[in-house]
């Protein structure tokens, strides 16, 4: 197990270190997060980059774990891998027209359960497999206490 792991940690640390060669305060994306998304996550944390986004998801919705610099706003920073993601979609995929939904749901996470939601996002077909996405929100804000409109969650 340790060389798959060893190789995974090489590969995914060794893109952003020395490939990407990121600057401190920049961002990174990370789509994927197994053993070489999580390595690329750590190295950018190391590099210092500003917004660190780790990307995973089903057919009908997205979990996004980032870490946003103080002077960018939750909205602005949804609006900008909405507008961007559907732009490129559109560009390079052709028979279909590519939208996101209107709204968004935004949570805070503290340091210390940072590794926790990753991996939650990193699981999502096997969370899926069990709960809906309906479902899986439902929980997470009745979890932390959240008033919500059954209209706005399809």
């Amino acid at each position: 197990m340790l060389g798959p792991l060893g190789c995974g940690v090489q590969t995914g640390a060794g893109a952003v270190i020395n490939t990407l060669h990121p600057q401190a305060g920049s961002s990174i994306a990370v789509f994927a997060c197994g053993t070489v998304g999580m390595s690329a996550i750590l190295a950018a944390v190391v590099c210092g980059c500003g917004t660190i986004i780790a990307v995973g998801g089903m057919s009908d919705h997205v979990h996004i774990v980032a870490r946003l610099p103080a002077n960018v706003c939750v909205a602005d920073f949804v609006r900008t891998v909405k507008s961007n993601s559907s732009k490129k979609t559109n560009e390079h995929v052709t028979g279909m027209k590519f939208g996101w939904q209107r709204g968004y749901g935004a949570f805070s996470v503290s340091q210390s359960a940072l590794s926790a939601v990753v991996q939650y996002v990193r699981n999502q077909e096997q969370h899926h497999r069990h709960r809906s996405f309906q479902d899986e929100l439902k929980i997470l804000l009745t979890k932390h206490g959240i008033d919500y409109d059954e209209r706005y969650l399809h």
